[in-house]
């Protein structure tokens, strides 16, 4: 997260909106990112505003097995699939 935010926010129109998997910032996260605090967008100078947080990892995951239940066939390994943490930005 802190190398993503260092080099990739940067690059964000003010307009932007930003997609936070939310799975990917639990406090230990924050803490290897030196965030001093769990307000990580204010100390990034982000208008929450712009964000949309969603626990995109676990909704992955439920799709993934509830597709695989409908064709008879076991799930695909995610672990290759999803790689922590996320920040996505246009």
């Amino acid at each position: 997260m802190q190398r993503l935010s260092k080099t990739q926010f940067k690059y964000a129109k003010p307009q932007a909106t930003i997609i936070i998997d939310t799975d990917s910032f639990g406090p230990k996260d924050l803490e290897k990112a030196n965030f001093t605090s769990d307000d990580y967008l204010s100390e990034m100078g982000i208008d929450p505003d712009c964000v949309v947080a969603c626990p995109i990892t676990k909704m992955v995951k439920e799709a993934a097995i509830q597709m695989a239940e409908e064709k008879g066939e076991a799930p695909i390994p995610m672990k290759n699939v999803l790689k922590k943490p996320k920040l996505c930005l246009p």
